[in-house]
């Protein structure tokens, strides 16, 4: 990342000013806002970005229902066109959105998953991931899969070690799988725990809501998680 795009990001959300040499913030030169910039982004990689990476899960409990459970049944859920996934963080009511992509012709597109913000503290409207966000907290990275004909592998950068693949049912129709386990279950989403109580807020808990497809009951699965990092 050079020294402009680190300029660009943060004097994007500053109307009236664009990145240079004699660009200000708050009286603050470019010199040393560039070097407080580059001190912001070597902590995300040694602390959000890496500590998420390498995030270990351990499956806690697995709790089977009849009906999907809502982690905040008072917060709003989003029913996005094409909603394959969706995040959500006690920390606030603003959702992390995955969506399927798709041709003209209704086949999964590449990319075949868009991730985006559903901002409910706000207007409730949709928000691109920041370049940091998308690249080392709710961003996904993904392939043409060997295992399925038309299927694409999704590797959540956050949590590297649950493995996901989106597979098609018919035109316009997806959806994520992920195998737990051993076992295959459809994703439905996910919230986390967070423990705010350092500099770094960390992520304690992750409760994934799936079906089952074999017992068509829902699956509810609490995952420890041991070092990962997070920031909005």
């Amino acid at each position: 990342m050079n020294d402009t795009t680190l300029m660009k990001f943060f004097f994007d959300s500053i109307p009236g000013q664009q990145p240079g040499r004699g660009a200000s913030f708050l009286g603050i030169s470019f010199e040393r806002l560039l070097v407080m910039m580059h001190l912001a982004v070597f902590s995300l990689f040694a602390g959000t970005g890496a500590g998420l990476a390498e995030a270990s899960l351990s499956v806690a409990k697995q709790t089977i229902s009849n009906s999907l459970p809502l982690a905040r049944p008072q917060w709003q859920q989003p029913s996005d066109t094409h909603q394959v996934f969706y995040l959500q963080r006690d920390m606030n009511r603003n959702t992390i959105v995955y969506a399927a992509r798709f041709d003209a012709d209704g086949t999964l597109s590449s990319p075949p998953i868009s991730v985006y913000w559903r901002r409910y503290m706000e207007r409730g409207q949709t928000r691109k991931l920041k370049t940091v966000e998308r690249l080392f907290a709710y961003g996904v990275k993904t392939r043409k899969s060997r295992m399925s004909e038309g299927g694409w592998t999704v590797d959540f950068v956050a949590l590297d070690a649950l493995k996901a693949e989106m597979r098609q049912s018919g035109p316009f129709q997806a959806a994520l799988w992920a195998s737990i386990n051993n076992h295959e279950y459809k994703l439905i989403y996910g919230f986390i725990d967070l423990d705010e109580s350092g500099l770094i807020t960390k992520v304690e808990r992750l409760h994934l809501y799936t079906f089952d497809p074999v017992s068509e009951k829902y699956v509810t699965h609490t995952i420890n998680v041991s070092g990962g990092d997070i920031r909005e």
